[in-house]
């Protein structure tokens, strides 16, 4: 399944690319810094809140927007599908959508 980007997150996927290229790593992970360039370890959680600081926002933030985006336009089984979440899970995300009761 291929998931649409948009312009402003393809634009970071291309300049963490870039990024990785001028450092010389051959690490496969998308964010590399001066540390984890040397192995093929991924960056940090505190890497990631310290970067997206600056301009205020928080790792957690980032992804409830993306999947806001998705469930905006992408149905909810191919949302649970393609992100391996249960219904409940990106149910919250949808509006109008509720999310399943369960009697005990």
């Amino acid at each position: 399944m291929v998931l649409p980007l948009d312009d402003a997150t393809w634009a970071a996927l291309q300049g963490c690319r870039e990024h990785r290229r001028r450092l010389g790593s051959d690490n496969p992970h998308l964010l590399v810094t001066r540390l984890t360039r040397t192995h093929r370890g991924p960056a940090g959680a505190a890497h990631i809140r310290d970067s997206l600081a600056p301009v205020g926002l928080l790792p957690r933030i980032l992804r409830s927007t993306r999947l806001l985006t998705l469930a905006d336009e992408l149905d909810i089984k191919v949302l649970t599908a393609s992100l391996g979440m249960s219904y409940a899970g990106v149910a919250h995300y949808r509006p109008g959508t509720t999310p399943p009761v369960s009697f005990m």
